[in-house]
């Protein structure tokens, strides 16, 4: 008789129900670990402080979200999470002037907490997933030569619980390198770009007829300016609105000073959509020091039976909205990989892995790198990139094609060489495409190719769509 296989997830985030979703179509039986309790719906949990703020699912996310939960997409509509088209139903203001309208871009917007726990409940009904709440890993537990990882010890428990395969989705607090320096293994090369960052999340109550129509606002940082925000709406006519500072120019967290803080972004849109609307909650801080990416890909030796995934291989700047869908990305990576057998299974995720963070660590780090707090010396090819970016962006302004394209790469839908592309290159060098707009010299409404359509904040998806 075959003998049954178990996995064993360490984590149960996002990141890890996500694995665990992937590791059930290939194992006897997967155990999900969790430290925390079950939170509530509408409540996060404590070992994850960054429910409190605004999730967004970029359009690349959603469809593989789609994939491995097929209608789940309606069912978190169904929870009253906002179908949003990322490039009609958003006011993008980026590198000093609004970006043109488009559209195609679909996406959703929802709490985080609300999100989770659906996750859960899709994962909880596999026969075969067993997730065990308020139980901490302590350490792996290996063969008798060190090289194979076999269970992991459970805080409690004088036994090792056992496993075919162990995955540490612990998220960015990870301990996988200090486990792998305790067994005489070298510990993967970290490489990280300073951010300071920290931003302060208030919940408002949400206008059925949305800000002049619009879902969302983002005013992303741009050097040498440091202050941003966003407003995203979310389930139970809410708005979501965080504000962002980089290295160390952080918003407060009273409610004055949030809303001063608002008022002082390059342009008043935010300040606007909330000065006059119902604060459901007070501000909350959330700090993020870094962008990190552990270089798993480059260990020539690692044990097997074990792998490290989600944030724990890589963790981005939250504010350019990547992380939930890079993960769900590595879900479909990791799939792929299993389907073709268990040898060198780590090494192939690991490169796999690396292929799906390429385009969202670029982003994201080129446009954190032009502050000179960041890091060292930019090098030549970043310097000429974020030369780049500033045209493309300025071209974004006036043409919805340039506009439309730099959302497909943003959403991770396609390549950034896609942004060469001779017509987006005919856009940024035509005559005038150099020469930077004005903060405030577009208006924020919809560009005339596009005709506004108000939407009540709590219609279907199919009533959108109509």
């Amino acid at each position: 008789m075959k003998r049954a296989t178990t996995a064993i997830v360490i984590g149960g985030s996002i990141s890890g129900l996500l694995c665990a979703r992937v590791l059930a179509d290939q194992f006897d039986e997967v155990r999900v670990l969790e430290r925390d309790l079950p939170g509530e719906r509408s409540a996060p949990r404590k070992g994850a402080p960054q429910g409190r703020h605004a999730h967004v699912w970029m359009a690349s996310g959603l469809r593989a979200l789609e994939e491995l939960f097929p209608g789940l997409h309606d069912e978190l509509v169904a929870d009253g999470a906002v179908p949003t088209d990322l490039g009609r139903d958003v006011r993008w203001y980026v590198g000093g002037g609004y970006h043109a309208r488009s559209e195609g871009i679909e996406s959703l917007q929802m709490s985080r907490p609300g999100l989770e726990t659906r996750l859960r409940d899709r994962v909880e009904q596999l026969d075969n997933v067993l997730i065990l709440s308020a139980t901490a890993v302590e350490s792996l537990a290996f063969d008798a030569g060190e090289e194979r990882v076999t269970g992991v010890f459970v805080q409690g428990f004088d036994e090792a619980m056992s496993a075919d395969l162990v995955v540490d989705a612990t998220g960015r607090g990870s301990r996988t390198p200090r486990w792998l320096e305790s067994l005489g293994m070298p510990a993967p090369q970290e490489e990280t770009v300073r951010t300071d960052l920290g931003y302060t999340t208030q919940v408002f109550q949400r206008s059925p007829l949305g800000i002049d129509g619009d879902l969302a606002v983002a005013v992303v940082p741009d050097a040498p300016g440091r202050r941003g925000g966003f407003v995203v709406a979310a389930e139970d006519n809410r708005w979501f609105v965080t504000l962002a500072g980089m290295h160390g120019d952080h918003p407060p967290t009273d409610a004055e000073g949030f809303l001063d803080f608002a008022a002082s972004l390059p342009v008043r849109d935010i300040h606007d959509a909330i000065v006059d609307a119902k604060p459901l909650s007070e501000p909350v801080a959330f700090r993020f020091p870094a962008n990190r990416r552990w270089r798993y890909d480059r260990l020539r030796r690692f044990p097997s039976g074990y792998l490290v995934f989600g944030d724990a291989v890589c963790s981005l700047n939250p504010i350019y909205g990547q992380g939930m869908s890079v993960v769900a990305l590595q879900a479909i990576a990791l799939r792929d990989c299993i389907a073709r057998g268990g040898r060198k299974l780590a090494p192939r995720f690991f490169k796999a892995a690396l292929q799906v963070l390429k385009t969202p660590w670029m982003m994201a780090v080129n446009n954190d790198a032009r502050y000179p707090e960041a890091r060292g010396r930019r090098t030549l090819r970043e310097r000429i990139v974020a030369a780049y970016l500033r045209r493309l962006h300025v071209a974004a302004r006036r043409v919805p094609a340039v506009a439309h394209a730099f959302l497909r790469t943003a959403n991770l839908l396609t390549s950034p060489y896609h942004l060469l592309r001779p017509r987006v290159l005919r856009a940024l060098f035509a005559r005038g495409g150099s020469n930077a707009i004005p903060h405030r010299s577009l208006p924020p409404g919809p560009t005339p190719q596009f005709q506004r359509v108000l939407i009540p904040a709590h219609a279907t998806v199919s009533q959108r769509r109509k």
